[in-house]
């Protein structure tokens, strides 16, 4: 219950931030109808929200996101915070990538790849009702597409997980859709 409940006001803050940033492209900055949107694609921070399923060791289920994206050029940090639920197990993950993006940087492709991989701390409640908080690796990765407008991106990528667990590992994969916004 706990952690719905972090998952809830995590999501419920994230979603406030950004109607707000969509609410300031409103504002004109002089008489010319400059936007504030103009200054935004060389912004080097973003932040985006996902959905998708989750199939670990064997279960499917749903999972649910967000992530922040730091870039430098081609290199960014992307911290994320994720929650799965399966029939009999759960967990909420807090990790951090590294994502290299394929794409040359300024491009302008319609179609931007990605590779990830990183680090989790995992809050894994399995089939006999253990909590255990664990180590995870994470390796993947996905393209984006700022085709439809410049004040977002769609995403959508793919993600093996591994949770450390003495007796036995847990792991799979995971796919998401989400949507980035530039900040």
């Amino acid at each position: 219950m706990k952690s719905r409940l972090l998952l809830l006001a995590v999501l419920i803050f994230t979603l406030s931030n950004i109607s707000f940033a969509q609410n300031l492209n409103s504002l004109k900055l002089n008489e010319n109808k400059s936007k504030i949107n103009s200054l935004v694609p060389g912004s080097p921070v973003s932040l985006g929200i996902h959905l998708g399923v989750a199939s670990i060791e064997g279960e499917a289920g749903f999972n649910v996101g967000a992530l922040a994206e730091i870039g430098y050029g081609k290199f960014s940090f992307t911290p994320q915070m994720n929650y799965w639920k399966l029939k009999n197990t759960n967990n909420f993950e807090l990790s951090g990538l590294g994502r290299i993006k394929l794409a040359p940087v300024g491009a302008g492709s319609p179609i931007n790849p990605y590779l990830d991989g990183g680090l989790s701390i995992n809050f894994y409640n399995d089939a006999d009702k253990n909590n255990n908080t664990r180590l995870g690796i994470v390796l993947g990765g996905g393209v984006e597409s700022p085709m439809l407008s410049s004040g977002f991106s769609l995403y959508g990528d793919i993600k093996y997980k591994l949770i450390i667990i003495k007796e036995s590992n847990a792991s799979g994969v995971v796919v998401n859709v989400g949507i980035k916004f530039p900040m």
